[in-house]
């Protein structure tokens, strides 16, 4: 019982960790219709992007060029 209990406090300390190690701890979500995410997906895999990362940058104001 006792080593079960060593288990879920080393499993609870490498969570905290992990919540502190990340480079940006802010999570932003929000929804989108069918369509603007369509487009979203299509601008994002023209440049060779994930979706979310594509969001981020124009968030960022960045100018993205196709290569």
């Amino acid at each position: 019982m006792s080593e079960q209990n060593t288990f879920v406090a080393s499993d609870e300390t490498v969570g905290r960790n992990r919540k502190l190690n990340r480079k940006a701890p802010k999570q932003i979500s929000f929804r989108v219709s069918e369509s603007e995410y369509l487009k979203l997906q299509q601008s994002a895999e023209t440049l060779n992007m994930s979706v979310p990362a594509f969001v981020k940058k124009k968030a960022q104001g960045a100018r993205l060029v196709a290569p």
